[in-house]
Formats: structure tokens, C-alpha cells, sequence
């Protein structure tokens, strides 16, 4: 849809690049796009205790006497 911003990025990588990418349309033209670097070998980091949480592993702690608020 934006290919021809895409093409300032594109200009700076040499041809052959791995993140450079080709797709051909019906109409026999072809769009330049970059491709997302494979990443080998990520290990995401050890969640801590917020983490967890956050995402629903750990139940989080309900007070059950709620403040009082002074109005």
C-alpha cells in the first residue's frame, strides 16, 4: 500500500539482502518489500511476579477489607 515510501529504506540495502523481498502482482508488476530478519535461538526472559500476573499464570492477592475512602 505505501511501496513507495518503502523504496527509501530499500535504496539503502544492497541487492540480494535476506530483508529484501519481491512480490509480483496479476498484472505482472512487482512490489519491493521488507522481509523480517529470522531470529535463531530467542529465549524470552524468565517471567517474574508481575509478569505472571499480568498474563493470567498467577492470581493476584484480594484484600478483603477494602479502603475506606474519606469524603
Amino acid at each position: 500500500m505505501y511501496h513507495h515510501l518503502m523504496k527509501v529504506y530499500l535504496d539503502k540495502l544492497p541487492d540480494g539482502h535476506p530483508m529484501r523481498g519481491r512480490f509480483k502482482l496479476k498484472n505482472d508488476n512487482t512490489i519491493n518489500y521488507l522481509v523480517p530478519p529470522v531470529v535463531v535461538g530467542y529465549e524470552p526472559p524468565p517471567l517474574q511476579k508481575l509478569g505472571k500476573r499480568l498474563l493470567g499464570l498467577e492470581e493476584w492477592s484480594v484484600q478483603k477489607n477494602p479502603r475506606k475512602l474519606d469524603v
